[in-house]
């Protein structure tokens, strides 16, 4: 059995090198995946799912998954800006329609 003091000696929190190499990782694939996604939707109108598969077919790049390109995407949209859904319509209770292919809203740049 382990005790508390055996899980924060296993712990990286108190190395510098390795927090400062995990960080500099995680900094880099996010804006690299900011950069890969703003291009592609240069292209036209996508979604997640199709944004992935134009990922993973360029190959030789931070690996990824939908998660990331979602929460990458969501990033873009509600904090950035710089991506918006494609409004068709408003329901019956005012509240706005979004275009979807396969389930997932289809997103696009802001218009500047």
């Amino acid at each position: 059995m382990t005790t508390v003091t055996d899980v924060t000696r296993m712990s990286h929190r108190n190395d510098p090198h390795t927090s400062k190499e995990a960080a500099e990782k995680v900094v880099t694939k996010k804006e690299h995946l900011y950069g890969f996604i703003t291009r592609m939707l240069a292209f036209g109108p996508s979604t997640p799912a199709e944004v992935l598969a134009e990922y993973v077919t360029y190959g030789g790049f931070p690996p990824a998954d939908l998660y990331d390109i979602r929460r990458r995407m969501t990033e873009l949209d509600k904090d950035m800006h710089r991506i918006e859904p494609i409004q068709v319509g408003t329901h019956r209770d005012g509240s706005p329609q979004y275009q979807t292919r396969a389930g997932q809203r289809v997103m696009r740049l802001v218009q500047s």
